[in-house]
């Protein structure tokens, strides 16, 4: 199997179309660069940085083991990129800022199902729609999705993130699902025991932390339940519609970019025992 592989080998392989790989092939930074690609299977430990960066062509990314990392920009400007699915019981550590960068029809990204560390993975405002659903989904109930999407006839989906079994967030970097506005719903896999949803918030398991907010909510003048200890890492981070923000008092910590480019909100009340 490849070892070592000098950076941007293929770079610029524009009629390349497909590549197969296995498990003890290693990738290099930008090995792909501008390269014709259609569809990945990835069976390598990592994905560097720019790895499939400005891959024009490339509509399809599966993830079939567990890997360390997807690296700075590994897909950014891939704009006909639509699905990336870490495979069941797939995992990664880290994923790395821009990752997904100007993926503009991105519609589809499964969170590993592991721990994961996340840096800003879409950056781009004017992003679409993004589902992220489940590997044990149907065919058939995914097929009649992207079918119903695809042909525009006024069916209006559902558009989820889906938690799996062991997905765990264990570091937030930035705002993950900055643009996504029709982002409507936080669903978890029934045997997840690390969090839990209540309405527009993803919270911890006992209710008393707040991980993230679902971007398109109305949240307006907004006050945070009494029963919340803590706010994590970027969970209302982008926020527009946030105009007036009331912090309870038993609100103990709040962590780094929790409401960061909150643009529209005017007003701060921090209430006191």
């Amino acid at each position: 199997p490849l070892r070592n592989c000098g950076e941007r080998a293929f770079e610029n392989c524009t009629s390349l179309t497909e590549i197969k790989n296995g498990l003890y092939t290693n990738f290099s930074v930008g090995m792909f660069t501008n390269s014709g690609l259609t569809k990945v299977e990835y069976y390598a430990d990592r994905i560097p940085d720019n790895c499939f960066k400005n891959c024009k062509d490339l509509e399809t990314v599966v993830i079939k083991r567990s890997i360390v990392y997807i690296g700075r920009s590994a897909f950014d400007d891939c704009n006909k990129l639509e699905s990336v699915t870490f495979d069941s019981g797939a995992g990664s550590e880290f994923i790395y800022q821009n990752a997904f960068n100007s993926c503009d029809n991105l519609k589809t990204i499964v969170l590993p199902d592991s721990e994961v560390i996340i840096e800003e993975m879409i950056e781009k405002e004017d992003l679409g729609e993004l589902l992220v659903i489940s590997p044990d989904m149907g065919a058939m109930e995914r097929d009649r999705f992207y079918a119903e999407i695809k042909n525009n006839k006024g069916f209006t989906p559902t558009i989820k993130v889906v938690f799996n079994k062991n997905t765990y967030i264990t570091e937030n970097l930035g705002s993950i699902f900055v643009g996504c506005y029709k982002l409507n719903k936080f669903e978890l896999d029934q045997n997840n025991q690390n969090y839990k949803v209540e309405g527009s918030l993803l919270l911890s398991n006992d209710g008393k932390s707040i991980i993230l907010a679902l971007p398109n909510n109305e949240y307006n003048e907004y006050v945070i339940d009494e029963n919340i200890k803590e706010i994590k890492q970027s969970a209302f981070s982008n926020i527009d519609s946030l105009t007036k923000l009331t912090i309870s008092k038993n609100v103990e910590i709040i962590h780094e970019g929790a409401f960061a480019n909150c643009k529209n909100l005017t007003t701060l009340v921090l209430e006191n025992k």
